[in-house]
């Protein structure tokens, strides 16, 4: 097989799902953190682990897991922080382990800036562009847009009040736009990218594509 056909790394590699808050705590403190991680990579070298997915260790309030997540460029501090995280890197490299990311870019935290710029901003606005409002049902707009049920429990809806303090639309707390921080302007990690999504997306062909939010029956 020619150079430019051999099969991506991923296609035969073994990845071993790490959820670093209960792999192992490093400093004692009852939380799991990056460096505990790293303190067990010669046993994931063992175990012939050719890479580590990470569940999400992004700066969150911590209110979904992680995946809330309120600042994608950075490491949260409650796991070690980014030196904690290129520590990581530095030394699964050097066992010749990748390290890949639990990405999460079509919803944000309600702390995110940008969401919070949406809640601030008039109806129209770009920023309320980037997630999906819409008016409720019922005189003044008292329910929900549609019968959409969260895949948590409860409606996928949630009713703001606007800045001037009236009740305004609903909104459903998915990312229309991708944060240019997410986007990518480096070759390299553009590439690797792309190579990862093409990992996943054959990874999950023939899995159960239900959606997030459910219809419930009036």
């Amino acid at each position: 097989m020619s150079a430019d056909k051999a099969a991506p790394w991923w296609s035969n590699a073994i990845f071993y799902q790490a959820y670093p808050l209960s792999f192992c705590d490093s400093d004692g403190d009852g939380v799991g953190d990056l460096d505990g991680v790293t303190a067990k990579l010669d046993y994931l070298r063992l175990l012939g682990v050719d890479a580590i997915w990470l569940n999400p260790v992004t700066v969150s309030p911590m209110a979904d897991h992680g995946y809330d997540v309120s600042d994608p460029r950075d490491i949260d501090p409650l796991f070690g922080g980014m030196a904690a995280f290129e520590r990581l890197i530095e030394a699964a490299h050097q066992l010749g382990i990748k390290i890949t990311m639990d990405l999460v870019p079509n919803h944000t935290s309600s702390q995110h800036p940008w969401f919070q710029a949406a809640l601030a901003a008039s109806p129209g606005s770009e920023q309320r562009e980037r997630y999906i409002f819409r008016d409720g049902t019922g005189a003044g707009g008292i329910h929900p847009p549609n019968n959409w049920v969260s895949i948590f429990g409860g409606p996928a809806w949630t009713r703001i009040i606007e800045p001037d303090g009236n009740p305004g639309p609903n909104f459903n707390q998915v990312i229309r736009l991708l944060p240019h921080s997410l986007a990518g302007y480096e070759h390299r990690v553009a590439v690797e990218k792309k190579s990862l999504a093409d990992c996943f997306s054959t990874i999950g062909q023939g899995r159960d594509r239900s959606p997030t939010h459910r219809f419930r029956s009036r």
